[in-house]
């Protein structure tokens, strides 16, 4: 006989979905953005020196400082899409954007199941990272 499984709330089935295939999309563009990044010399820095870097325990300040004369703020892989880097920064943050919809999208759900601390608390949390994504609200 086979098993039953619980069917899980839409809320968190929205939520995974979103997340689920953000990150996909996003690690897709981190793929091609690595290989432009290694096949090309189009980069905002040389890949050979950030790797040694690290691996010497540099600062990102430091490697920044050195490779491009001061530490960029905000999203600067936004005018850097067609270099490998900027493509890869880029495919880094979707992924991690991904987060912002499928928080609100869930809440939707939750509200409408009557979840309705649980949906203010997903509504809470998008706009926390979504002000943190813009740059507006920074913990440290």
């Amino acid at each position: 006989m086979g098993e039953i499984k619980p069917k899980p709330p839409l809320s968190a089935f929205v939520y995974g979905e979103i997340v689920y295939w953000g990150t996909i999309v996003g690690a897709i563009i981190v793929i091609i953005g690595f290989v432009i990044a290694f096949l090309t010399q189009a980069n905002v820095m040389d890949p050979g020196y950030v790797f040694s870097a690290i691996w010497e325990g540099k600062t990102s300040t430091e490697i920044w400082q050195k490779a491009a004369g001061s530490l960029p703020r905000g999203h600067w892989y936004i005018r850097e899409l067609a270099k490998g880097d900027g493509l890869t920064m880029f495919g880094l943050a979707l992924g991690i954007f991904a987060v912002i919809p499928a928080m609100l999208g869930s809440a939707i759900f939750l509200i409408k199941d009557k979840y309705y601390f649980f949906g203010v608390l997903a509504i809470i949390g998008g706009i926390i990272t979504l002000l943190s994504f813009l740059g507006l609200f920074s913990v440290g």
